[in-house]
């Protein structure tokens, strides 16, 4: 059951608007009582992307607790986002809260990993080609970049779900040496009135002290989505002023900087917004070559015996598939031979003395179940194309035509092929 938790969210939710009327005993007790149902739930939820979710919130609703108390003490309470006080006091509650927002956006700054380089990218040249003369060239050739050929400061990466916009970007931090900053909707979204543009104003401040950085914002049409529309929140404007009048500062200030966005909806994000980013690259479907690539880097880690000649008879059937899909399409292909040792009925021991299946009937064989077997002696079958065809029959591709036809609609409008 998840009573505890939807408990723990809804006394949030009462502490917040407690909070903005002002009640501020009351907010804390419900703040109180929601960390502690959301506390006992955590012993039990076993699903770590959501407990990690819930333990960052749990803990910064237990500080925002410790805030409202010292806020207490100091004047006169206030709805959240009020940031009365004065003197030496309210000046060091700023420099802790700063430090704070700082600490939280630090946290975001990706430790380049090497293993993952434009090299392991299938496909998307003209991605990679813009990401290049927006980060690497400058770094080795600067003289390239004088007068009018500036490199870019801004690059949207779009397209349907699954085609690898997040990827380029990972392959990206391993090779930029610039410090690179992964940012999400969800880590510049808060529920604390005003805190969100500090956020925002504090992701490019950490940036710009920088020789050089990245900062990529995934699922940023969440973030910045287009303003006007009749349920759009006080909040929610603010976060887009501040991100404009930031970009902006990048734009003008800063030629160390690239900010980097990635969506799967550019039909959503701010027209003002859309046109900050100077690239607008469609990350598309890939074609044979970068799907037989991806297929292969799939399943390059384990014994197979497919040849060069057996991958091109998937080349119709893979068609539409996206890199998601392909990568979701191997991983169930090369556990189709554990699936076939599940289900045989018959084994025989090889002259290498490890047990392998066989078919009723063969030379040497004899009846039993994989768990009747000597475990350690027990030889994998080699992922075959038979197995990969098999996978296909279940595993389906996840790109409907209304998402294609969506995304050429924008394209053609404002943005180019990758």
């Amino acid at each position: 059951s998840t009573y505890l938790m939807d408990r723990g969210i809804q006394l949030w939710n009462e502490g917040q608007v407690q909070e903005k009327d002002g009640q501020t005993d009351d907010a804390i007790n419900s703040y109180k009582q929601g960390c502690e149902c959301m506390l006992k739930w955590l012993n039990y939820d076993k699903i770590a992307s959501r407990a990690n979710d819930l333990k960052k919130k749990t803990v910064m609703y237990m500080d925002h607790i410790e805030d409202l108390k010292k806020s207490k003490k100091q004047r006169v309470p206030a709805p959240a986002g009020n940031t009365g006080g004065s003197g030496e006091g309210g000046n060091k509650k700023d420099d802790e809260d700063k430090n704070q927002l700082n600490d939280a956006i630090k946290q975001c700054i990706v430790k380049c990993s090497p293993d993952i380089t434009f090299k392991d990218v299938a496909g998307l040249d003209r991605a990679k080609q813009a990401l290049q003369e927006a980060v690497i060239l400058p770094r080795i050739m600067p003289q390239l970049f004088e007068g009018n050929r500036e490199p870019w400061r801004a690059i949207l990466l779009y397209g349907v779900p699954g085609t690898g916009k997040t990827y380029i970007a990972k392959a990206l931090a391993a090779e930029c040496q610039s410090t690179f900053f992964a940012i999400s909707s969800s880590d510049l979204v808060s529920k604390y009135q005003g805190e969100s543009e500090r956020l925002v104003k504090a992701l490019f401040e950490l940036a710009r002290a920088e020789e050089r950085a990245v900062v990529f914002i995934d699922e940023i049409d969440s973030l910045c989505s287009a303003r006007g529309q009749g349920d759009e929140s006080e909040s929610s404007k603010r976060i887009k002023t501040e991100f404009l009048v930031q970009m902006q500062g990048v734009d003008k200030n800063n030629k160390g900087v690239l900010i980097l966005g990635a969506t799967n909806f550019p039909e959503n994000i701010d027209p003002a917004i859309r046109r900050r980013f100077e690239k607008r690259i469609e990350i598309t479907l890939p074609e044979w070559v970068a799907r037989k690539m991806i297929l292969i880097g799939n399943v390059k880690k384990t014994k197979h015996n497919i040849t060069e000649d057996q991958f091109e008879q998937l080349k119709e059937l893979t068609e539409g598939f996206s890199a998601s899909d392909l990568s979701n399409l191997m991983k169930d292909a090369v556990y189709q031979p554990v699936r076939d040792l599940q289900k045989a009925t018959h084994f025989k021991l090889g002259q290498d003395g490890l047990i392998h299946l066989a078919s009723p009937g063969e030379p040497g064989a004899y009846q039993g179940t994989l768990m009747q077997q000597e475990a350690s002696k027990v030889a994998v079958p080699e992922v075959s194309i038979q197995h990969v065809i098999n996978s296909i029959k279940t595993c389906k591709k996840t790109v409907g035509q209304a998402d294609i036809t969506r995304i050429n609609n924008f394209t053609k409008q404002f943005g180019q092929e990758g």
